[in-house]
């Protein structure tokens, strides 16, 4: 049927349409974020520039930091608002919110090209301070981000990641989302990805100074092009079936179904998430009906959504195993699961629990799916095995955890 052009566009399709007690069965669910053949007017942008002074951020980092902020400046119209916080171990909040009009950016402007490295690094601090000023300066009709640009590790303040991903969690919930930067080979790209994670953000590892405006210039094309906000999907939950959803998405249960944020898309973007569902032995239905809903706001604030269901029917295991299988949709979960796993075995090994980080990569989902994955990244998996992060360089891990991070969550490079 054919849809509208300014709503959700929601399809679902499985693994195979027969299953049995005890059988695992993948789901696939896209969601297409809504296009026009008009030009569309962007929605206004409410921003906090976050940037890491701290003394590691000496030379080449910090000024290239200072080029990308003033890019995003240059790029603000007076419809949006902007606020620039920096933090070492002290945070200093060089405007707490304003409206982009000429004269205020050319004060930041200059207020950022006097920046200097300082000491220790308060991130959570930091972060923390931007987020409120985005807070105050809500913006029902527009996009309120912080964007969040580190080289190093949260050593002053709060430090631990699920305390920080737990804020950055309740801050999306109210419409704060949270885009990190990490830079050079030091930061805990752990902790980074976890906040955007949560945040419903991106998450971008720039290996080289000279790749911060272009990072830059991509977020704001990003946020410059956003037809769906804040948007979710709804997995209803059944009877001794459990549901995993890989890829490191924020994912609450409420009630009887399970809430994964996607956060904002841009027009014409599709994004793409998985149901490993285990039905175990206790099921004794004759079919299973999973229903799905996808649910968003456009640029004026109305609501859109789309609803599907993906229905399995109970065969004898013999018919179900001889039943087809959609290869190329286990080709795809396949490198999402297997690479949500590397994530965690990756900061498994960064904390040296190396068999731990073995273990995880060697048990029986892993070793299964790894047969429907091109032989390339069956090599990649080899090595992640066989030598882990302890025999790579920071930068290697640091590109091999960034490569995960687009393959488990379907985005492109």
């Amino acid at each position: 049927m054919k849809k509208k052009t300014n709503t959700l566009n929601l399809t679902v399709r499985s693994d195979k349409s027969l299953t049995a007690p005890g059988h695992r069965r993948v789901v696939e669910i896209a969601i297409k974020a809504p296009t026009s053949d008009r030009v569309i007017e962007r929605p206004p942008l409410n921003l906090a520039i976050v940037i890491d002074r701290s003394g590691s951020m000496s030379g080449g980092k910090l000024e290239y930091v200072k080029q990308a902020a003033i890019f995003l400046l240059d790029n603000l119209n007076v419809k949006d608002r902007i606020a620039v916080v920096t933090y070492d171990d002290e945070i200093t909040i060089i405007e707490p919110g304003c409206q982009a009009n000429p004269a205020a950016v050319a004060v930041l402007r200059q207020r950022i090209r006097q920046l200097e490295p300082g000491g220790s690094t308060n991130l959570g601090g930091g972060w923390t301070a931007g987020c409120q000023c985005v807070a105050h300066g809500m913006l029902s009709e527009g996009v309120n981000r912080v964007l969040l640009l580190t080289d190093g590790l949260a050593n002053v303040g709060i430090t631990d990641t699920e305390t920080l991903g737990t804020h950055a969690r309740e801050l999306q919930s109210r419409n704060v989302s949270t885009t990190t930067f990490g830079v050079g080979r030091d930061f805990n790209e752990h902790l980074l990805e976890h906040m955007a994670n949560m945040g419903s953000g991106n998450f971008y590892y720039i290996e080289s100074p000279t790749q911060i405006p272009a990072f830059f210039a991509q977020e704001f094309k990003e946020l410059s092009t956003i037809t769906a906000r804040r948007v979710t999907i709804d997995v209803g939950l059944l009877d001794h079936v459990k549901c995993f959803i890989p890829g490191g998405w924020k994912v609450e249960k409420i009630d009887e179904r399970l809430q994964v944020s996607l956060g904002d898309l841009p027009s014409g973007c599709t994004r793409e998430i998985y149901l490993y569902l285990q039905f175990n032995e206790r099921w004794d239905a004759s079919e299973a009906t999973i229903k799905i809903g996808a649910h968003a706001l456009d640029n004026e604030q109305i609501a859109i959504d789309d609803q599907a269901e993906i229905k399995f029917h109970r065969a004898e295991p013999a018919e179900v195993d001889a039943a087809p299988q959609d290869k190329e949709l286990m080709e795809r979960f396949s490198q999402v699961y297997i690479h949500d796993r590397s994530s965690d075995a990756l900061h498994l090994d960064r904390q040296g629990r190396f068999d731990e980080a073995r273990a995880m990569m060697l048990d029986r989902d892993v070793q299964e799916l790894r047969g429907f994955m091109p032989m390339a990244a069956q090599a990649d998996l080899d090595m992640l095995i066989n030598e882990g992060i302890e025999h790579m360089t920071p930068e290697e891990a640091k590109e091999q955890r960034m490569r995960m991070y687009r393959s488990k969550q379907r985005r492109q490079p």
